[in-house]
């Protein structure tokens, strides 16, 4: 269970020696639960978004500047920014992520599989 305390604010680490700029968000919880989280199923990536959410990321990093194309990184994992937010919008980013590294669709769109 990912436990967050409303006592310590995210505070994102802008490095603007580079364009775009690189968004650092540490924090042990958050750099765990990136670790944890199976970037294969877009359910997944859905929940770690309601995560950054409900943490107050998504808020701090809008706060901090951050723009479309904006790199973000939380632990080991580096992802790009967006200001669509939306689930269809999410979906479309995961699936040609999906396909560009050559990976087989999982989750809603694959569920249940057809038996033999």
């Amino acid at each position: 269970m990912l436990a967050l305390t409303k006592t310590s604010p995210i505070k994102p680490q802008v490095d603007d020696t580079v364009t775009p700029p690189v968004y650092f968000v540490t924090g042990a919880a958050l750099e765990r639960f990136t670790q944890m989280t199976n970037w294969d199923y877009y359910e997944s990536l859905k929940r770690f978004q309601s995560v950054l959410q409900a943490a107050g990321v998504t808020k701090a990093l809008r706060a901090a500047g951050v723009k479309e194309g904006d790199s973000v990184v939380i632990g080991d994992m580096e992802m790009e920014w967006s200001d669509d937010q939306s689930d269809a919008a999410l979906y479309d980013r995961w699936a040609n992520n999906q396909r560009a590294l050559g990976k087989p669709g999982k989750g809603m769109a694959r569920w249940p599989h057809k038996s033999g």
